[in-house]
């Protein structure tokens, strides 16, 4: 059992769900006059180090070392590593986790849009205005013991979110709100197998108020595309995210609020979440026993172009 303090997306969701967080809306967010963000596209032909100019991410590993939690902002940390990987004249991000950490220690490879952990630095650029929703497209897979269900072995947690970067490197405390949307990867016996597997979730205050389970039939050791709308309703007060895989329609799920703006937030760890028998919960950082990957071959963020004509949605 260890300390609940840790930068991970799903910690502090973990913990919001534990102690029974009530969902009440936060203060209404509303679109501002700020210019649309720019575009943001990789094929991971090439990936530089912030804050090189070129760079798209800020790459950081979290891990142990000599009995301390660390982190550093480079490729690769004590137990992990993020990879470019060229295959069949394609190329990928490979966000390893390697065997032989020691347990208790967070490990973590996190590649995001904004500097995680450093709040004067965050922007978070990104919110749907009417008639100009936010795409998400990322095309993913994942190393072979991974399955829909988590019954493949795997451990720890990953995925791709939009999200609001809320955490503090110099204070954990207090609990901070997060807002996200995305998927996810948990494995078994996650919040008492409520989270096994792959998601899809929207997160509010805190607390998932919409988890979609994907489809049985997806193969995670394929490339799949993953594409999310996420759109302004036509009250202005409430939002959607519709979920398109490999080019078709998968789901819809409403968003009853306004979530504000996020970022880019993709993560491999090894955190669990345990729910226990009393009520209580804890977070345990899993020592693993073979090489881990999840890997990224696309991504691209952008808003669909609102004026006169349709993009069609694929």
């Amino acid at each position: 059992m260890t300390k609940l303090k840790q930068k991970s997306p799903w910690a502090r969701l973990f913990l919001a769900v534990a102690i029974g967080v009530v969902v009440t809306p936060l203060p209404p967010a509303r679109a501002d006059a700020s210019p649309l963000p720019q575009k943001i596209e990789d094929n991971f032909n090439h990936t530089y180090l912030r804050p090189d100019t070129r760079a798209k991410w800020w790459i950081i590993n979290w891990g142990e070392q000599n009995g301390q939690q660390v982190h550093v902002e480079d490729f690769c940390g004590p137990s992990s590593c993020y990879q470019l990987v060229s295959e069949h004249n394609d190329s990928y991000a490979n966000l390893v986790l390697q065997p032989g950490n020691t347990a208790g220690y967070f490990v973590n490879v996190d590649v995001a849009e904004e500097h995680t952990g450093y709040p004067a630095e965050i922007v978070n650029a990104w919110q749907p205005v009417p008639g100009k929703p936010v795409v998400l497209e990322t095309t993913v897979r994942w190393s072979e013991t991974y399955s829909i269900d988590a019954t493949g072995g795997a451990l720890g947690s990953n995925g791709v979110w939009l999200w609001n970067s809320p955490y503090d490197n110099a204070s954990y405390e207090p609990l901070p709100p997060m807002n996200a949307i995305g998927f996810n990867y948990c494995q078994a016996n996650t919040f008492g197998g409520f989270l096994d597997g792959l998601k899809f979730n929207v997160v509010y205050n805190t607390y998932p108020i919409t988890v979609v389970n994907a489809p049985p039939w997806l193969d995670m050791q394929q490339w799949n595309t993953f594409k999310f709308v996420w759109s302004v309703n036509p009250d202005g007060a409430t939002e959607s995210v519709d979920i398109y895989i490999n080019g078709g329609y998968f789901a819809s799920m409403l968003i009853p609020f306004r979530l504000g703006k996020l970022s880019t937030e993709i993560w491999q760890d090894n955190e669990h979440f345990v729910l226990e028998e009393d009520g209580g919960a804890h977070i345990d950082y899993r020592a693993l026993t073979q090489q881990q990957r999840f890997m990224v071959s696309y991504f691209s963020l952008r808003h669909l172009d609102g004026s006169g004509g349709i993009e069609t949605i694929r």
